[in-house]
This record gives structure tokens, sequence and C-alpha cells, in this order.
């Protein structure tokens, strides 16, 4: 069963059993991660393709953006209550090596 919050949707989990992930698809706004330099068109509406939630609140997706795949997680944005892309922590230019996201 298809979920709907606003103008974005979310595709049922059943839909990725029993092969597994990123059967099913979802329409969401873009979010930046301030971790991850790339930039996309941020608050923009876009499809991904999603697949069997990794924790109770984000769901592993993947966005394609000019033949390059965008690694990231679904989730619900608290402020706008609708479904959001954002993309994987990679490249930080913010965090020291050792501390943030830079491991």
């Amino acid at each position: 069963m298809t979920q709907h919050l606003g103008p974005t949707w979310l595709e049922g989990e059943a839909l990725t059993y029993p092969s597994g992930g990123f059967k099913r698809r979802a329409r969401v706004v873009l979010r930046r991660n301030p971790h991850n330099p790339i930039e996309l068109r941020y608050g923009s509406l876009r499809i991904v393709h999603a697949s069997i939630p990794d924790t109770f609140s984000s769901i592993p997706a993947r966005l394609r953006v000019a033949g390059q795949t965008i690694i990231g997680y679904v989730s619900v944005d608290p402020a706008t209550e609708q479904f959001a892309f954002t993309p994987e922590a990679a490249n930080c230019r913010q965090c020291a090596i050792g501390e943030g996201c830079r491991f």
C-alpha cells in the first residue's frame, strides 16, 4: 500500500519481497546533507528507488542524476512532514579526520 504525505509518497514494503531491496519507488523532496558537498536541486521533487528499512526512521535509497547514482536514505522531514531523500555523508569538508562524519 502506498503512503502519501502531501505531494510525496512511498510505495509499500511488500514490493521488496521476496527478491530484496530497491524494488519500490518513492516521490521525495531532496534535502541537503551538510556532510556531503554534492550539488542537487534541493527542495525539488524526485523519484528514488527505496529498499527495506534499515532503522525505525530511515530507508536506504538510490537517486539517479545525469547517469550518476547517489546513495542516501528516505525519511520523514519533521519540518515539512513529507518524505525526503538525503544523500549519505561523503567527502565532508567540515569535519576533521576522526570526528563527525570522517573516520
